[in-house]
C-alpha cells in the first residue's frame, strides 16, 4: 500500500509537471480570464469533471474498504457502510472541503474555473489509471498532493521571473510534511492493533 502510494505522488507529480508546462504557457488565469460568453460552457465543463472525478474517486476508495470487509457482504453491513460513507461526505461539504481544501488554495490559480476543471479530469484519470493496475490500496490523497506539486513546479518554471522558489519549496514541503504525519499515525495505528490490542484478545 505504502508503495503504490508513494508511487502514486511521483507519477501524478510528474504527469502534472509535464502537463502544465505546457497549459501554463497558453493560459495564465490572473490576466487572461474567462470571457462572459465562454463562462457557461466551462461551469458545464466543471459539473461534469466533478462528477467525473467523484465516480472515480468513490469507486478507488470504496475498492480500498472493501479489502477489509467480508467477501459476502450481508445487506445490513453494506447499509452501514455507505451510510457512514455519506456521512463523512456531508461533513467534508459542510465542511466546505476542510483541511485538504486549505491545502487547495494555497495554490496558484486553484480558484478559476478552467484550472479546477483540468485539475479535477487529471486527477480523476490518474485514479482510474491506478485502480485499474491492481486491486492494492493506496492513498487518494497523495495522488492528490502530488499533482499539486507538479502543476505548482510547473508555474514556478514557467513563470520563474514574478513566481520564486523560495515561495513554492516552503510550501511543497509543508505538504509533505503533512503527509508524512499522517503516515506516521497511521503505521502508529496498525502497529498498536497488531502488538497490542489483538494479543490481549
Amino acid at each position: 500500500m505504502l508503495v503504490k502510494s508513494v508511487i502514486g505522488y511521483g507519477l501524478a507529480a510528474v504527469i502534472a509537471y509535464a502537463l502544465w508546462i505546457v497549459i501554463s504557457r497558453f493560459m495564465n488565469e490572473k490576466y487572461n480570464m474567462v470571457k462572459k460568453e465562454n463562462r457557461l460552457k466551462w461551469r458545464i465543463l466543471q459539473w461534469g469533471a466533478t462528477g467525473f472525478l467523484w465516480y472515480s474517486w468513490l469507486s478507488h476508495d470504496m475498492a480500498n474498504i472493501a479489502v477489509f470487509l467480508p467477501r459476502e457482504l450481508p445487506f445490513w453491513m453494506l447499509a452501514g457502510v455507505m451510510s457512514i460513507l455519506c456521512g463523512w461526505l456531508g461533513f467534508i461539504f459542510w465542511g466546505h472541503g476542510g483541511k485538504i481544501q486549505k491545502i487547495v488554495l494555497e495554490k496558484s490559480g486553484t480558484r478559476f474555473i478552467r484550472s479546477a476543471t483540468i485539475i479535477d479530469c487529471v486527477y480523476a484519470l490518474i485514479l482510474i489509471y491506478f485502480k485499474q493496475m491492481n486491486e492494492i490500496p493506496m492513498s487518494t490523497t497523495w495522488v492528490f498532493v502530488g499533482l499539486l506539486t507538479g502543476r505548482e513546479l510547473a508555474i514556478a518554471t514557467t513563470y520563474r521571473a514574478s513566481y520564486k522558489a523560495g515561495y513554492v519549496f516552503p510550501l511543497i514541503g509543508k505538504d509533505f510534511l503533512k503527509m508524512m504525519i499522517g503516515l506516521g499515525v497511521s503505521v502508529a495505528l496498525a502497529l498498536s492493533i497488531h502488538y497490542i490490542l489483538e494479543p490481549a484478545t
